[in-house]
């Protein structure tokens, strides 16, 4: 199974919009997918058409050891996507796995047993244990990121968290940016995508060749609660999405993973 966090520590940048839609892309290749929603806030959950119940176990329960990862996995209305779904009660989970055993580790050990061909993890914007749980099971990372300085901020704190990992064993491989919400026409926008990609940032993170323009179908579809791949088949963003599914995959395969 491929492990794939997807991360930026820039909020507002279609972190969790390319983590639903990539998912939902990769099992319209007819890829078995396992999205993870690790960020509190449940976006990730919602987004792809779930509602849960009061009694639902969600991934913060695998974490904490109440509950086994395949007691949490859900149906969702995308074919061949699953989901480990999130809610607000995991707000305070990161302080509460501190100096727990082995509590950064956690969700990778109990991924060990599942067959899934891709399983992708949405992260929250910062750095915390729920964070770290998702970076030490995943063997890819994509960050989504629009062409903007901002945004490209938070890209350098995504590189210094793989960096200290790496200096303790754990080597994520950087598959690339993808960037979201580009206006084409915006000379800022090529500007920042042309100088990236001729950065040493860019060697590192190189850019997809395929990107995500911005649409207001993509908007629509949010709040529709499902994946613009589903909503509006041959939409811009379908198209987009299909293309930047179609590269991870051959990215994953150059990188060995």
């Amino acid at each position: 199974m491929i492990t794939i966090a997807i991360a930026n520590h820039k909020g507002g940048v279609g972190k969790t919009t390319t983590a639903v839609n990539l998912a939902a892309a990769l099992a319209k290749r007819k890829k078995k997918v396992l999205l993870i929603d690790m960020d509190p806030q449940g976006h990730t959950t919602r987004n792809i058409g779930v509602e849960l119940n009061d009694d639902q176990l969600i991934i913060g329960d695998v974490l904490n050891q109440d509950a086994a990862i395949e007691e949490v996995i859900v149906g969702t209305p995308v074919v061949n996507v699953q989901l480990a779904p999130a809610h607000y009660g995991m707000a305070d989970l990161s302080s509460e796995l501190q100096g727990k055993p082995s509590s950064e580790s956690r969700l990778q050990a109990a991924l060990a047993s599942l067959t899934f061909d891709f399983a992708l993890i949405d992260c929250a914007p910062h750095q915390d244990h729920l964070v770290y749980n998702a970076f030490i099971a995943s063997q890819g990372l994509i960050v989504p990121s629009q062409p903007t300085e901002t945004s490209i901020e938070g890209l350098g704190h995504v590189d210094d968290l793989v960096s200290t990992f790496a200096s303790h064993g754990h080597h994520i491989k950087p598959l690339g940016i993808v960037w979201t919400s580009v206006k084409s026409r915006r000379a800022i926008n090529r500007d920042i995508m042309t100088w990236l990609s001729k950065s040493s940032v860019g060697d590192r993170y190189p850019p997809f060749n395929a990107f995500i323009r911005e649409s207001n179908e993509i908007v629509n579809s949010e709040r529709a609660c499902l994946p613009i791949v589903v909503w509006r088949p041959r939409s811009i963003g379908h198209n987009d999405y299909m293309a930047v599914a179609k590269e991870v995959i051959e990215r994953c395969r150059r990188a060995g993973i």
